[in-house]
């Protein structure tokens, strides 16, 4: 195996664009991975953005989280614990995971949160909205080109070839 085949003079890596059934089954293989990708991203931005976006603008039951549990400390630790509301006819929900934007570092921390629709937000919202919309973002822009190539393909098809 050679230099000139691993790198040939048309640019491309060997196998990828040779025009083999494997080459063209790892292209679309490829494309629809991006897709889905992009969906996913889609799929899951619109409902954060809606939710962080409703408590950062005055949603929710105001109250205190304070962490009971502590576990997976990597890169980034999970945090589960209790929000007790601020008002006495609410009950305390237990097992909850809070959103991004809360300062706890173990168990006993407290901080003033807001819980809404089954979720746990730092006072005012935070920053959990703006993190949503960049991944709603990212899934539209990635659509957007998803569709444009495959638009751009269908139309220089036969040049290509």
């Amino acid at each position: 195996m050679g230099k000139d085949d691993l790198y040939p003079k048309n640019g491309y890596m060997a196998g990828y664009r040779d025009g083999s059934a494997s080459s063209r089954a790892k292209q679309a293989y490829a494309r629809w991975a991006m897709l889905g990708l992009c969906l996913f991203a889609i799929g899951f931005g619109i409902p954060a953005v809606m939710e962080g976006w409703a408590v950062a603008h005055g949603a929710g039951t105001a109250g205190r989280f304070t962490v009971s549990q502590v576990g997976g400390c990597g890169k980034n630790c999970e945090y589960v614990g209790d929000f007790t509301p601020t008002g006495a006819n609410s009950p305390t929900e237990i097992g909850m995971r809070p959103m991004a934007g809360f300062d706890l570092r173990q168990v006993g921390d407290s901080a003033p949160a807001v819980s809404y629709d089954g979720e746990v937000f730092p006072r005012g919202g935070g920053d959990a909205w703006l993190r949503a919309l960049g991944l709603l973002l990212a899934g539209v822009v990635g659509l957007g080109l998803w569709i444009w190539r495959m638009i751009w393909r269908r139309r220089h098809r036969t040049w290509l070839s």
